[in-house]
């Protein structure tokens, strides 16, 4: 959010002339850094679309893997660079099978409760559901929580909203760093470094019982609504 649209523009022009300098073609993502003074730093390439893909699909309004799909069948893009236009902010969170408090150190068990954040412009991408046993040797990532806004103060905004509805129940996960990220103020001012994390994980409340009693209260709100509507034999359209 922070960054200014000459720096942005540069990035985006030197992605593109890498691009065509290579004669790469299909979905690629271009990383760098940019220090405190706007200067650009190029990191890496990544040839394959990126676990941030929805991110850049809010904001463009593009369909990143239906186009991949397309050019690996050799068809021609339905639109230039300059049909391309970025609009709002979106931010994505890896939620992950792992325990912040004990160095991240990953986690597997079976999902008891889940429910997941529903509402405009709020995306979850996951397998997971109730029941499901998550297993020790794999990646810890079990789902991407993306949200938009037209704002980035409304992003996050809908992020807190989002992450607060988010109930994963029956091994440990990174939610509540998440949720305490959101309300920091630097978060909120978008004064991100890489840095951040070190110097806040400390001041963060991780504790497994914070928002746990939120939480318990809206599961069992949904547990009384489902027994009610089983009670009534109340048909539900969606």
């Amino acid at each position: 959010p922070r960054l200014n649209d000459a720096t942005r523009q540069k990035i985006f022009e030197l992605s593109i002339h890498a691009m065509k300098a290579l004669g790469y073609e299909s979905v690629g993502t271009m990383e760098y850094l940019i220090d405190a003074q706007d200067n650009i730093y190029f990191i890496e390439m990544n040839t394959r679309v990126q676990v941030e893909h929805p991110v850049t699909e809010y904001i463009s309004g593009v369909d990143i893997i239906k186009q991949m799909i397309c050019i690996a069948q050799d068809e021609k893009l339905p639109f230039t660079q300059e049909d391309i236009s970025l609009r709002g902010y979106a931010i994505e969170f890896r939620i992950n099978a792992e325990d912040p408090q004990k160095g991240f150190f990953p986690s597997s068990g079976t999902i008891s409760h889940y429910i997941i954040p529903g509402g405009a412009h709020v995306r979850i991408d996951s397998a997971l559901y109730t029941g499901y046993a998550v297993p020790a040797n794999y990646d810890s990532m079990i789902g991407k929580l993306i949200v938009w806004g037209e704002t980035y103060e409304q992003a996050v905004k809908k992020a807190k909203r989002a992450l607060d509805e988010l109930y994963i129940d029956g091994l440990t996960t990174n939610v509540t760093l998440h949720r305490e990220v959101v309300r920091d103020a630097q978060f909120q001012e978008g004064e991100i470094n890489t840095s951040y994390l070190d110097n806040k994980l400390k001041d963060f409340n991780l504790s497994a019982g914070h928002h746990q009693h939120e939480q318990e209260a809206r599961v069992k709100s949904i547990a009384q609504l489902i027994a009610s509507i089983k009670k009534h034999n109340i048909t539900v359209k969606y």
